[in-house]
């Protein structure tokens, strides 16, 4: 387990994520995260992401349906 201290920049506050955590969750700068308080233990996990489809792949499926 890393230490790591909660710092303050302007009116925000923010953590360092350590290089091996953010390579294991397959993260880096930009990535979106959910945090979850549960029982006093705060939950920082990758955002879901959700799937950009194509015009053409989502019309797809209708053709032939009307």
């Amino acid at each position: 387990m890393t230490n790591i201290s909660v710092r303050k920049l302007g009116r925000a506050a923010f953590v360092i994520i350590p290089e091996e955590a953010l390579e294991a969750l397959h993260i880096g700068v930009g990535s979106k995260l959910d945090f979850d308080v549960s029982e006093g233990v705060l939950i920082v996990r990758p955002a879901a992401t959700s799937r950009r489809y194509p015009i053409a792949e989502l019309l797809q499926g209708q053709v032939g349906a009307c």
